[in-house]
């Protein structure tokens, strides 16, 4: 029966990326799972696990944290749950999640918990932070263009149809129907310039620009 539960323990650390390890804190035994070793690149009992060992395991720039959170544990007896880099026996930049909890056993304290590489769901992260990212700017660049749409192109336009209306209430009376059809066109043109436009402007806030305009 404990064959088998171990079996399944066993099989369940593997699926779920994890590795478990007990530390007495008194003595500075290190205890790991035979798939904390291999998290790292290691085969089980390639090495004899310490605290110090776990730290020369870490990325340079996440050392510092992990001894400050290791203090603080000791001190409050309360696991701090961090995330650290842990380069691999071929190279590889890890990130495993710590976790844990403080129990007695006798005289001693004992550190229980796990580690599990959760370096996909960092990758992904960090991916969809990089496309939002390419969003804001796409949405920024569009914002630009949605104001450039709005005054410098509009403005023209208006003035356009203005001055063109004017004449024709004012000077029609003296042109020919030629003159008439090409002012006509002129105005028609505008119109629809004006529409194409703020259709354009109409799709940008479709696509998640809110600019507004002053």
């Amino acid at each position: 029966q404990l064959a088998i539960q171990n079996s399944i323990f066993k099989h369940s650390e593997e699926n779920a990326n994890i590795g478990s390890y007990a530390w007495n804190v008194a003595t500075n035994e290190l205890e790991c799972s035979d798939n904390l070793y291999r998290l790292i690149g290691y085969t089980p009992r390639e090495f004899i696990p310490s605290f110090e060992q776990f730290l020369s395991f870490l990325h340079p720039e996440d050392r510092h944290q992990a001894i400050r959170d290791g203090i603080r544990a000791d001190e409050t007896k309360v696991v701090v749950q961090n995330t650290y880099r842990v380069i691999a026996k071929n190279g590889d930049v890890k990130h495993f999640r710590l976790s844990g909890n403080f129990i007695r056993e006798e005289e001693n304290h004992l550190m229980i918990g796990a580690l599990q590489d959760v370096t996909k769901d960092i990758e992904l992260r960090d991916a969809l932070h990089k496309k939002n990212m390419e969003l804001r700017r796409n949405n920024e660049e569009l914002a630009s263009f949605s104001y450039v749409a709005s005054h410098d192109l509009q403005e023209p336009l208006r003035k356009i149809r203005a001055f063109s209306s004017r004449i024709m209430e004012k000077e029609s009376e003296h042109f020919s129907d030629g003159t008439k059809d090409y002012f006509g066109r002129i105005i028609g043109a505008s119109v629809r310039m004006q529409k194409l436009i703020e259709a354009l402007l109409s799709y940008s806030g479709t696509s998640g620009v809110n600019f507004k305009f002053a």
